[in-house]
C-alpha cells in the first residue's frame, strides 16, 4: 500500500511537472494571456439577436411602407384631415429610418478599430440623432425631459466601453421605443377616422345613384312578389289577387270594378308585371357605371386602409422586439469563467507531494 501511495504521489508529480513544461514553451500560452482573474466571468456585448432583428426591422418598417399610389380616391387626399395623416405617416417613416440608421451604426461601432471612450462618445452622437423625435407635433411626447436626456448622454460619453455605454444609454433608448408605438398607436386612430371619413365622402358623392339603386331593388323585389301572389292565384289561392293588384294603379286599371277576373286579365297583369321587371333589369344596367366606380372607390380606400393597418401592426411588433434585443445587447452576454492554470498545477503539486 505504501509502494502504491508513493506511485500515485510520483504521478501526480510527474503530470504537474509536464504541464508546467508545456505552458512555459507556449502551448496553452492563449489561456494564460486572457486570465487577468482567476475564475471570474467576462461580460462582452451581446449584438448577435441586434444584428439580426435589424434585418426584420428593415423588412417590417421600411418595405412595409412602400404602398401603392391611389387612384380612384386621389382627389380626396387634399381633404385636410387626409393631409395631416400623411404628414404624421411620413413623420413615422423618418423616424423609423433614423432607428434603423442607429442600429446599424452601433453594429459598425462595436466592430470599429476605435478605443472604449471613442465608442462611448460615437453612441452618444448616435443617440441624441433620434432625440428630434421630441419635437414631432403630434400628442406623443417624450416621458424624458430635456434635460434628463442630456444627463444620459453626458454620463454615455464618460464611460470607458461599449458594453457600459450602452447600459447608461438603455432608459433613453428604451424611451425611443415607448414613443414610437405609442406613435403607431395614435397613428392607427387618426387611420380609422380617416377612412371612416373618406367612405362618408364617397357615398355622399355617389348618393343619388345609390338612392335609387335602393328604390330600383325594393321595385324589383316587389314585382317578383307580386308574380308569385299572381302565380298561387292561379293555383287556387283566391285571395292572392287582392295582394297582386293592390297599392298598384296600373293593374288596378286592369280589373274592370265589380267584374269577374278574367283570363285576359290575369294575361294583361302578368305582362305589365314582366314588363316592368325588364325595365328595372335595363335601368340596372345604366347605373352599372356609376356604381362600378363607386365600388372601386370603396374597394381601393379598404385596401388601403388594411395595409395600412397590417403595416402599423408589423411596425409596432418590430420595434417592442427591437426594444428588447436593444435590452438584450446592452445586458451583455457572459463568457465562460477563466480557469486558473497554475492555481491549478499548485495543489495538484502540494497533493502530490
Amino acid at each position: 500500500m505504501q509502494n502504491l501511495k508513493i506511485n500515485r504521489a510520483t504521478l501526480g508529480l510527474m503530470i504537474a511537472v509536464i504541464f508546467l513544461f508545456f505552458c512555459a514553451c507556449g502551448v496553452v500560452k492563449k489561456t494564460s494571456e486572457t486570465v487577468s482573474e482567476p475564475f471570474k466571468s467576462k461580460k462582452r456585448l451581446n449584438l448577435l439577436p441586434f444584428a439580426e432583428q435589424l434585418s426584420s426591422l428593415i423588412g417590417d418598417i421600411q418595405f412595409g411602407f412602400k404602398t401603392k399610389q391611389p387612384i380612384y380616391i386621389e382627389r380626396f387626399l387634399d381633404i385636410p384631415e387626409v393631409v395631416e395623416y400623411r404628414e404624421m405617416f411620413k413623420q413615422f417613416r423618418i423616424n423609423a429610418s433614423k432607428l434603423l440608421a442607429y442600429s446599424a451604426r452601433v453594429i459598425t461601432l462595436a466592430q470599429s478599430d476605435m478605443t472604449g471612450p471613442e465608442r462611448a462618445n460615437a453612441l452618444a452622437d448616435y443617440i441624441n440623432e433620434l432625440r428630434p423625435l421630441e419635437k414631432t407635433p403630434m400628442n406623443v411626447k417624450f416621458t424624458l425631459t430635456p434635460e434628463k436626456s442630456e444627463e444620459i448622454l453626458n454620463d454615455v460619453c464618460i464611460q470607458e466601453n461599449l458594453l457600459k455605454a450602452i447600459n447608461v444609454a438603455q432608459p433613453l433608448v428604451d424611451e425611443v421605443g415607448r414613443f414610437m408605438r405609442a406613435y403607431v398607436d395614435e397613428l392607427d386612430d387618426v387611420q380609422e377616422h380617416v377612412a371612416e371619413l373618406l367612405q362618408q365622402r364617397i357615398k355622399a358623392e355617389h348618393k343619388d345613384v345609390l338612392d335609387y339603386l335602393i328604390t330600383l331593388k325594393y321595385r324589383q323585389a316587389d314585382t317578383l312578389n307580386q308574380l308569385q301572389e299572381l302565380h298561387q292565384y292561379r293555383s287556387g289561392d283566391v285571395n292572392a289577387f287582392d295582394k297582386v293588384i293592390s297599392g298598384d294603379p296600373e293593374l288596378t286599371a286592369i280589373k274592370k270594378k265589380d267584374t269577374a277576373v278574367t283570363y285576359q286579365d290575369l294575361k294583361r297583369i302578368e305582362e305589365t308585371l314582366t314588363d316592368r321587371l325588364a325595365l328595372l333589369n335595363s335601368q340596372f344596367k345604366h347605373l352599372s357605371v356609376g356604381l362600378e366606380y363607386y365600388y372601386k372607390q370603396k374597394n381601393e380606400l379598404n385596401e388601403l386602409a388594411e395595409s395600412s393597418n397590417k403595416t402599423l401592426r408589423k411596425a409596432k411588433l418590430a420595434i417592442l422586439v427591437w426594444s428588447r434585443v436593444h435590452r438584450m445587447m446592452a445586458a451583455g452576454v457572459t463568457d465562460p469563467a477563466t480557469v486558473d492554470v497554475f492555481g491549478m498545477m499548485k495543489k495538484a503539486v502540494d497533493s502530490a507531494l
